[in-house]
């Protein structure tokens, strides 16, 4: 799996972190035949959501948490 992962980054010219992200995210949303994305299963109690497309920042999680120290 590792060599069939640098050889997609080889290919698409991305970072390994993207071409894993990408994998991960296609394995977490796998999509049924009609081309729908399913709706991620939990896992160990963990409801993941389905990708949006939007970045989420560390000031954004900091203020969620209500850290006001970073």
């Amino acid at each position: 799996m590792l060599q069939a992962a640098k050889e997609r980054v080889r290919r698409e010219h991305k970072t390994a972190g993207r071409v894993v992200s990408e994998l991960l995210r296609q394995a977490l949303t796998a999509c049924h035949a009609g081309g729908s994305v399913a709706e991620p299963k939990a896992l160990y109690g963990f409801h993941p959501f389905a990708a949006t497309g939007r970045l989420v920042t560390n000031e954004q999680m900091n203020e969620l948490r209500g850290d006001d120290a970073y």
